[in-house]
């Protein structure tokens, strides 16, 4: 009885051993075999571009760290988010181009007319556009201002930065108010 025991368990290892030597070989033939997709053809073509990667993470702390120096106030910290010549394309339809100077003093000037703020940031985004070799944080937030006139504003926004050598050289904001409470 021994025997037809040992010699029972002999032959299913026999058996599992080049069963999964052939799965294994199986799966190599499998990894060399490469499926490609078909391309995809878009019905638009992109007219910056339409080639990102994931782009460098100090450049979404730099928007940030400008988010909060603009929430707490601290219009003097501004200068040093800027670069030395800057374009900005405002929610409101306005449009700044000039010296991060320039800029830092012009958000002094508006920042004075705000109580109080507060951001809550949705999500946030670092780019690189690979054929421009441009990088880029896009920001999606909600903005809550109370103004020094007791009126108040609430938006969803959307904010894109071009960040070069470690600066902000362009941003463009796109807001939308919130729905009026029901009375």
């Amino acid at each position: 009885m021994k025997n037809y025991l040992i010699t029972g368990c002999l032959l299913m290892v026999v058996f599992v051993s080049c069963s999964s030597g052939a799965n294994q070989n199986a799966a190599a033939e499998k990894k060399d075999t490469v499926t490609l997709a078909a391309p995809i053809v878009y019905p638009f073509n992109a007219e910056y571009s339409s080639n990102f990667t994931t782009g460098d993470p100090k450049n979404s702390k730099l928007v940030l760290d400008l988010f909060m120096a603009w929430r707490d106030g601290r219009t003097k910290d501004l200068r040093q988010y800027y670069a030395d010549t800057v374009n900005a394309d405002f929610a409101d339809g306005n449009h700044f181009s000039g010296t991060g100077d320039s800029l830092a003093e012009l958000g002094a000037k508006i920042r004075e007319e705000i109580q109080a703020m507060d951001y809550k940031i949705t999500a946030w985004m670092p780019v690189h556009a690979v054929d421009k070799n441009e990088d880029w944080v896009f920001v999606w937030y909600e903005l809550y201002e109370t103004h020094k006139d007791g009126s108040k504003d609430s938006t969803q926004s959307h904010g894109m930065y071009q960040v070069k050598n470690g600066r902000i050289s362009y941003w463009g904001e796109y807001d939308q108010k919130f729905p009026a409470a029901e009375k």
